[in-house]
């Protein structure tokens, strides 16, 4: 019996070439921008988590300080839970790699007194440790005598989480819209295609076919056009992505070794609400007919 309908979906779907192919390309398109902006989404957040990962804290260091005084603020900085290394940088030292990193930028700096360049600190830090564990562990910190400032870019990370946030929340948004979207293209597609049928369809009633048998057919195309707009939209991004890759470069992401694709969930998730709203697009082009 399922393979009656899958043959009268499939008949069907070819005879109503026509405004299938209109349905599809326009949930496809609508798929396409949808999973591109979930790819960003995906991809800031694993820069987001690699970012977390190299995440360290500065303690910059009062001047003045013994050589006693620093061995024992780096002593009761190790014996702090979620630091796993703890490096003094001497001002000597703190000078001559702010000259390396500028380069020739910093032609004329070598003058400087190395008095100008605070003694520090750098905590580096287990992985896995959140951010709020950061946060309290810098606060730790900041209380230890003889430390004067303490630094690790706390506030951008919890300006970019936010962000990440609300992206997230948008894909909820933008996933609600692209279900309706669906809903609509495939039972005004659908429905269109029905009326187109109905003689046929009262023929088959009056020979006695049931409703489901009539029906039935409708769910499977609508499920198809969703699902096919869906894979299709995938193919697309597939397609795109190396381009994509390319064009960002290295350094606009140099913090991730590649711009990834669209992982396995989300993948499923695509598929999944094509087939999805397809397959309820197709009921709602049944009801009342």
């Amino acid at each position: 019996m399922k393979g009656i309908y899958l043959r009268q979906a499939w008949r069907h779907f070819r005879e109503g070439a026509g405004p299938h192919l209109f349905g599809l390309c326009t949930i496809a398109l609508a798929f396409f921008l949808f999973s591109l902006f979930l790819m960003f989404v995906e991809n800031f957040e694993a820069l987001m988590a690699r970012w977390q990962k190299r995440v360290q804290i500065v303690c910059y260091l009062k001047t003045g300080l013994s050589e006693a005084a620093v061995k024992e603020l780096r002593r009761r900085a190790l014996q702090e839970k979620g630091v796993s290394s703890v490096r003094y940088i001497s001002p000597q030292e703190a000078k001559e790699e702010l000259l390396k990193r500028m380069g020739e930028v910093a032609q004329g700096l070598e003058e400087m007194a190395e008095e100008l360049f605070p003694a520090c600190l750098e905590v580096s830090l287990r992985r896995g440790l959140g951010l709020q564990a950061v946060e309290a562990l810098a606060g730790r910190l900041r209380r230890l005598k003889g430390v004067e400032e303490v630094q690790y870019g706390g506030r951008w990370l919890q300006r970019a989480r936010a962000l990440l946030r609300l992206l997230k929340g948008t894909i909820w948004i933008l996933g609600g819209i692209l279900l309706l979207v669906t809903l609509f293209i495939t039972a005004n597609t659908l429905r269109l295609i029905f009326y187109r049928r109905q003689e046929e369809v009262e023929i088959l009633r009056l020979v006695g076919a049931t409703e489901g048998f009539i029906r039935y057919p409708f769910l499977i195309e609508g499920a198809l056009q969703g699902l096919l707009g869906a894979g299709l939209s995938v193919v697309l991004l597939a397609l795109l992505h190396p381009f994509i890759s390319m064009a960002l470069g290295s350094q606009a992401i140099p913090y991730l070794p590649s711009f990834r694709f669209l992982s396995t969930p989300a993948l499923l998730s695509l598929l999944s609400l094509g087939f999805l709203s397809g397959l309820i697009g197709g009921a709602i082009s049944c009801t009342g007919s």
